[in-house]
């Protein structure tokens, strides 16, 4: 069958789910009922207003959270930000940040901005899992003002041992921030943070805003002048309607969907290892359920994929975190591992075992072809 014929094969859902029908069908529904601005005080603004706030108490509950601690930001950096910002602002006098060698670039990027030439960071073993016992070292320092451990790796899919990080955090007073961007609607939410932030796009919904929870006692001031804290001006309210739909239909079908995706994953993963001088990455185990991440010594990660793409088939390559660029991938450089040959695979639901055998077909001919334009071993 000519490749013209057979559908789009999308393999890059890391932080970019496709949209849930179930969402998209809110959201063309709330584009009539809660296109108002919730913050006016006319009938239409109140609609809307409690339309955003039952969103608000169904997101909170799927996280674990409390609806008056749960707020929206127009994206997940955004909140991060006012996170960061914040936290370190309340806790005067503690100029020291320890956070996990794998976090995201705009964590890593505030994370340098508070704590210039005070920033710790805890180092990961080659699968991607942090040394809980420097992690815990590092937090008996009486200056730290907080504490950043993702729930899972975005690169390599590495699951990190939260509870410990969060034991060890409360043992010294340290606040834990979770990255949970791009495990939540894959994994169940996890319970162990005082501050946690997640993005819609990663579970179905739409983009457009971020989502950042609280515990009630974590001490967090504003460090701008008035106005709304997390958002300037209001979220796009049919986005957080269907992100809401979105996070409900993902966590009702999530524990067979996760069996379906991992029996997939496991099928990808041992195809990959049947490609000469490949190397799967990240925890064995211990990983999201959908991704993977693998190496092909001497094939271009970038060729490879633009090949992959000319076929139908929609990857990953470079920092998930960003573009697909060249630039150099935090993860990868943590856990010594190549730059350059590395792709990443997304699943998502609807795939059966014949669509990861075309997969992994197209995949060895794309590398092979790869390493014989470079002149390189087959």
């Amino acid at each position: 069958m000519s490749t013209d014929t057979l559908p789009r094969f999308f393999a890059d859902a890391v932080g970019q789910a496709p949209l849930d029908p179930v969402a998209r069908e809110v959201y063309l529904s709330a584009l009539d009922d809660g296109w108002a601005d919730p913050q006016r005080l006319h009938g239409e603004g109140r609609r809307a207003r409690a339309l955003l706030e039952g969103a608000r108490e169904d997101i909170a509950s799927a996280l674990g959270a409390r609806p008056a601690h749960t707020h929206f930001s127009p994206s997940p950096a955004v909140a991060t930000e006012r996170l960061v910002m914040g936290i370190a602002a309340a806790r005067t006098g503690r100029k020291r940040v320890v956070a996990s060698a794998v976090e995201a670039a705009t964590l890593t990027a505030l994370a340098h901005h508070v704590a210039p030439d005070a920033l710790e960071e805890v180092g990961v073993d080659e699968t991607g899992l942090i040394d809980v016992d420097a992690l815990s070292h590092l937090l008996h320092a009486p200056d730290v003002a907080f504490c950043a451990v993702q729930h899972a790796n975005r690169e390599v899919g590495t699951i990190q041992p939260l509870d410990a990080a969060y034991a060890a955090a409360t043992v010294s007073k340290v606040p834990l921030i979770v990255d949970a961007t791009a495990s939540i609607g894959s994994l169940a939410p996890p319970k162990s943070w005082d501050a946690l932030v997640a993005d819609p796009a990663s579970w179905g919904g739409l983009g457009g805003f971020g989502v950042l929870a609280m515990r009630p006692g974590l001490r967090w001031v504003a460090r701008w002048p008035g106005g709304e804290p997390w958002a300037a001006g209001t979220v796009p309210l049919p986005n957080v309607l269907a992100a809401a739909a979105a996070l409900r239909r993902s966590e009702a079908v999530r524990p067979a969907s996760t069996m379906k995706l991992r029996e997939a994953t496991e099928r990808l993963r041992a195809g990959i290892r049947g490609i000469p001088r490949s190397i799967v990455l990240g925890h064995p185990t211990q990983r999201l359920p959908h991704l993977t991440a693998a190496t092909f010594v001497y094939a271009d990660a970038h060729a490879v994929a633009q090949r992959l793409d000319e076929e139908g088939f929609a990857v990953g390559v470079g920092c998930s975190c960003g573009s697909d660029g060249a630039r150099v991938c935090p993860t990868l450089a943590a856990i010594g591992a190549m730059q350059h040959g590395t792709l990443r695979f997304g699943l998502h639901r609807g795939l059966s075992a014949a669509d990861i055998d075309r997969l992994v077909d197209a995949l060895s001919r794309a590398v092979e072809a790869v390493r014989a334009d470079w002149g390189a071993p087959a």
